[in-house]
């Protein structure tokens, strides 16, 4: 089984169509140094991602606005990756492995409409001076 990837046309149809297309299989293995610690199948992924696209909007996150994600490469990343193409948003990524400093002079730059990030990262985030427009969306790492 394949997409059919002649009418595709973005990113965020691509992920629409295998989650359709590969409706029986394993989408995301997440793991951490040690072991395996979740497996995501293609109805389970669609429908985070469809909640936290509803999300979105709710906060008035519309198209063509930027939502910045700074977590580790994980579930909640491609989960909010995905809902941010849906909401035909522009995805903004973040380098986790950055200084806090370094992340709020590019979430300064970039003024997302809202900012996906892991508590980990947002207590050391919060504390720095960034555009307090900006919605804040913690995420927790253990969900």
């Amino acid at each position: 089984m394949y997409l059919e990837l002649s009418r595709i046309q973005c990113l965020g149809q691509a992920f629409e169509d295998a989650l359709w297309t590969f409706n029986s299989n394993t989408a995301l293995i997440e793991v951490n140094r040690r072991a395996e610690t979740q497996r995501w199948s293609f109805p389970d992924l669609r429908k985070e991602a469809e909640r936290l696209t509803a999300l979105f909007q709710q906060q008035g996150v519309r198209r063509g606005d930027r939502v910045a994600v700074l977590a580790q490469n994980q579930s909640r990343w491609i989960i909010s990756a995905i809902a941010a193409f849906w909401t035909g948003a522009v995805l903004v990524p973040v380098d986790y492995k950055l200084t806090a400093s370094e992340q709020a002079s590019l979430l300064n730059h970039c003024k997302p409409s809202i900012l996906v990030i892991d508590q980990g990262r947002w207590r050391s985030l919060k504390d720095e001076a960034f555009d307090s427009k900006t919605r804040v969306l913690v995420i927790d790492e253990n969900e």
